[in-house]
């Protein structure tokens, strides 16, 4: 029951993510690859373009490398007004990975039961969602 509350209070986030667009660093980023997707549609030169993204912000600015690389393969270098998945892919892989590592946690080592962990996985994705809000402040 608690899983499927949670998955519940996703539904207004999956409902505004269409509405998600790049800005800033999001363009910064994908530059290159936008550029190599533009004059070639290959994707090799696309991932030689994020490699080479990659190296000069682990140079000259910070060594978030592979960060950078992801960055620099935001959907909209391969399709226009494509941004809207990214809040999908990305609430996807919070909710699996905690989902995972509970289960370790959970029935591997605790010897709980599947229906213990889906609860505690919804748990700590409300605690997620609520502490990642607009409106939340940095601790003083």
């Amino acid at each position: 029951m608690s899983f499927i509350i949670f998955i519940f209070s996703m539904l207004p986030i999956w409902y505004l993510a269409a509405y998600a667009r790049p800005s800033g660093d999001d363009y910064g980023y994908s530059a290159l690859t936008y550029a190599a997707w533009l004059e070639t549609h290959s994707l090799a030169e696309v991932i030689k373009a994020a490699v080479e993204t990659a190296k000069t912000s682990y140079i000259d600015w910070n060594g978030d490398w592979f960060t950078t690389f992801l960055f620099s393969l935001m959907p909209e270098v391969f399709k226009p007004y494509s941004f809207w998945v990214v809040p999908y892919i990305m609430t996807g892989a919070v909710i699996l990975g905690t989902f995972v590592f509970m289960h370790e946690v959970c029935v591997r080592i605790m010897r709980l039961s599947h229906s213990n962990c889906l609860i505690f996985t919804s748990v700590i994705g409300a605690c997620l969602q609520s502490s990642t809000g607009a409106d939340s402040q940095p601790a003083l």
